[in-house]
């Protein structure tokens, strides 16, 4: 009962976590002043702090009984760890940088996906069937990355054959013939322009 009770108050602090997450950035992102955020951050950071703890502990049991390496290379407890560690981080960099910043846009993006994929996580604890599905969509994702290399193999494969049958018939390969389209976008925009024909009513 009491690891249940454990289990469900990690799930309550990832949900808030993730609550708090997005309703952070997103008003960084629309340029709330910070001294009105402080309520917010306090929560988002009293959500991670357990999260951050129970990692902890997890890690210094796996040492007392020699299976750290093993609890450090398990995928899921890496995901578990960076999601922790990367709300902070986005937040910081977010107060450093302006949340007005590409590198921030990216860190919030990715920071998403994390939490989403924490969130997966302990969903899979909750059942059977769900630990099924959590576990096959990350086969499906492995697998798929030999699956992707093969079509990229092929598809490059194709496309090299294709480019050299027609490229001396269709295409100019000189950047100075006057005629060439491809010397810049705007002068095949302008080509395009030339070339067509309106008809008029």
């Amino acid at each position: 009962e009491g690891s249940m009770l454990m289990i469900h108050f990690n799930g309550l602090c990832i949900v808030v976590l993730i609550a708090c997450y997005v309703r952070l950035t997103h008003l960084m992102r629309v340029g709330t002043d910070i001294h009105r955020l402080g309520a917010l951050i306090a929560v988002t950071v009293l959500a991670a702090t357990p999260l951050l703890a129970l990692e902890i502990s997890q890690a210094r049991a796996m040492r007392k009984v020699d299976l750290l390496r093993t609890w450090a290379t398990d995928l899921w407890n890496q995901l578990d760890v960076i999601c922790v560690l990367w709300v902070p981080a986005t937040l910081l960099l977010g107060f450093a940088r302006g949340a007005d910043d590409a590198t921030f846009d990216k860190f919030t993006a990715i920071g998403g996906l994390l939490l989403m994929i924490k969130l997966l996580g302990f969903l899979k604890v909750l059942s059977m069937k769900l630990a099924t599905f959590a576990l096959a969509l990350g086969i499906i994702l492995y697998e798929i990355v030999s699956f992707l290399l093969v079509l990229l193999t092929v598809m490059l494969g194709f496309g090299f054959a294709f480019y050299t049958l027609i490229s001396k018939k269709k295409l100019s390969l000189h950047d100075d013939d006057p005629d060439n389209v491809r010397r810049s976008r705007r002068a095949a925009f302008l080509k395009i322009l030339s070339s067509s024909h309106v008809r008029p009513h």
